[in-house]
Order: structure tokens, then C-alpha cells, then sequence
């Protein structure tokens, strides 16, 4: 059978994966996933990198795929386990009976004896080798740290940059159950996994969410304490795995950035602030069609670039008081509801 590649693969899994700067993103066979949450990757040495977005266990995704009927495993390694197994039997011992060959389900599953350990994220930063990524993948010096409610930090997150595009790869703290070594494991936190600067909100100002902590940084410099500013973890993809309780009874603002995920990321968002209760919720269209120019607003001449966002806005030069006097200012009336 021909090697299985990560475009393959992700088609075998789903009807409609998604395509990523990476791989692919496809459905997770290990648990029930109502939107792709299997990220998959090609290495140089022809094998197939995959992660579960929603934190299965590696061996769970494997266990699947082999239900499946799906052997991720090289002919040489495949070979190299029946010369190992023909190389270790011992010549006078009689012949055994074949034995069927059982693949435990998730229910059945050997439980890892690495757990989740935020409590000891301080204790020291990732180690180079730590890293999982693609190997045409450059892990760069953005790095963000996420903190509980009582500014506790419980995982990092990381951006990796490629000719093909940026990811941002998550890192949990992990102990071994009878060791107690820790380690820092390429993994997304358990869900409901937290808002990003959860511990910087002042619970009485108006909530703007925006897709990427890139994009936080940028928006905090912009508005200062006018709102709370804030994401979730993983992007559209994981939009809805997050605890989105902070915005119960808020007035909560979404600022998409302008492309399509964008859009997709702010409906998931939308849904959840109106199921987590919040007292409003708005999507503000930042007024890109206007751009700085000596202290003043001009109507911009060129197209507007894909994916445009608050982080581009502020490199352009925007602040708070263009904003207020802009073609869409917020706040004002051209705020409107979704």
C-alpha cells in the first residue's frame, strides 16, 4: 500500500478537512469532534505528524486509526518489528498459537502517567528540545504566557513561522505521576481551557475578544483600560472548547479580523457569549478603509490586506482618539448587534 501522507489521510478522515499553513486540519477520530480538531503535518523523512487540538492521547489517535484500518508505521519500520520479533524467539521453544490481534478503544486505554501540572509552570521555561514542530518550521520569540484568575501561569503558547504561513503551538506542564519530573509537552491544556490574561480583568468594563494574544497585545496598547481585552486558545478551530463564563452579564465586543476564519472565529464566539450569558454582543467592523497620515484619518487608496487586524492597525498608527473620530468608531452608534 502506498505511503499514507497527511493530505490523504485528513480526505480518509473527512469529506472536507481544511487546509492550513502546516497540513491539514480533519475530524479526530478518537473522540466524537464536531469540527476539525486533528491537525496533521508532513516531515522530510516522509512520515506524518498529528496532534489532537482537544487533547486525546496520541495512543487513543493511533488506537483509532488502526480500527480504521489506517497503519501509520513505514514498510521498514514494519519490517524492522518482525526481524526484531523473529531475531528475539528462542530456537528450542515449541511454537505458540497465533494470537488475534485486539486495538483497545478510547474506553480501554493505559492511562498515561504524565498529568497536566500548572501549578509547576514557573518552575523553569521549555526546553529547546521540548519543541514539536514541522522541521521547515522556525519557532520565533513571541511567546505568550496564560494565567489563571489568581495570575497563576499554567501554559504557554509559542509562534512557529514557515514559508507556508504561522501556527502557534501550545506547551502544558507536565508531571510523572511516581517521578514527579516535569516536562513540557506540545499539547493543548484540558478543556474548558481559560481566556487568555484572564487575571488582567477588571469584571466592570466592556469585553472585546479578538483572535490571536498577538492581536491582545495590540489591542491593549490601543484602548488601555477603556475594555478588557482577551482570546481564546487554539484559534477558530478551538473557539468553542474554551470556559467563556467571564462574559456572563457583559457587554461583550467582537473584532474579527477581516478574512473569512475571521468571521467563522466570531460567530463561534458570538454563540458562546449568548449561551454563557452575556448581557450584549456586537460585532464592531474596524473602519480599515481609512488609514493614518500626520495625526490625521485618509481614505485608503490600496486594497485592504487579507486578514487585517488590530495588531496591523496599530503599526499603521492608529490610537484610541482616531478611532473615536473614525468613519466606524467605537463606541459610538456604528456599533452594531449580531
Amino acid at each position: 500500500m502506498a505511503r499514507w501522507t497527511a493530505e490523504t489521510l485528513a480526505y480518509k478522515l473527512s469529506s472536507k478537512p481544511r487546509r492550513t499553513a502546516s497540513g491539514f486540519m480533519t475530524v479526530c477520530p478518537a473522540h466524537k469532534d464536531k469540527g476539525p480538531s486533528l491537525s496533521l503535518s508532513d516531515t522530510r523523512n516522509g512520515r506524518v505528524l498529528f496532534n489532537c487540538m482537544a487533547n486525546c492521547a496520541p495512543m487513543d489517535v493511533i488506537a483509532s486509526l488502526m480500527n480504521l484500518g489506517i497503519d501509520l508505521r513505514t514498510d521498514e519500520e514494519k519490517a524492522r518489528k518482525k526481524s526484531n520479533f523473529k531475531a528475539e524467539a528462542v530456537a528450542d521453544k515449541p511454537a505458540q498459537p497465533k494470537r488475534k490481534m485486539i486495538i483497545k478503544g478510547a474506553d480501554e486505554k493505559e492511562e498515561s502517567p504524565w498529568v497536566y501540572a500548572p501549578h509547576r509552570a514557573s518552575e523553569r521555561e521549555p526546553k529547546e528540545r521540548e519543541f514539536w514542530a514541522p522541521k521547515d518550521h522556525t519557532v520565533t520569540d513571541l511567546k505568550w504566557i496564560w494565567h489563571s484568575k489568581d495570575g497563576l501561569p499554567v501554559f504557554r503558547t509559542y509562534r512557529t513561522e514557515s514559508a507556508g504561513g504561522k501556527d502557534v503551538l501550545p506547551l502544558i506542564p507536565c508531571e510523572h505521576k511516581d517521578t514527579k519530573k516535569l516536562i513540557w509537552k506540545v499539547q493543548a491544556p484540558p478543556t474548558p481551557r481559560i481566556l487568555y490574561d484572564l487575571h488582567l480583568d477588571p469584571e466592570n468594563v466592556p469585553v472585546l475578544v479578538v483572535e490571536g494574544e498577538k492581536t491582545v497585545d495590540a489591542a491593549k496598547k490601543i484602548f488601555g483600560t477603556q475594555l478588557w481585552a482577551t482570546t481564546s486558545q487554539g484559534g477558530g478551530k478551538a473557539a468553542h472548547l474554551a470556559d467563556w463564563s467571564p462574559l456572563k452579564g457583559r457587554k461583550v465586543i467582537i473584532a474579527d479580523d477581516l478574512d473569512g476564519p475571521g468571521i467563522a472565529y466570531a460567530s463561534i464566539v458570538h454563540e458562546q457569549a449568548k449561551i454563557h450569558g452575556a448581557l450584549s454582543v456586537h460585532l464592531w467592523n474596524f473602519p480599515a478603509g481609512q488609514i493614518p497620515e500626520n495625526g490625521r484619518l485618509v481614505q485608503r487608496l490600496t486594497e485592504t490586506k487579507k486578514g487585517y487586524d488590530l495588531d496591523d492597525a496599530r503599526q499603521e498608527g492608529w490610537t484610541l482618539g482616531l478611532i473615536a473620530v473614525s468613519a466606524n468608531p467605537y463606541p459610538g452608534a456604528a456599533v452594531v448587534s449580531i
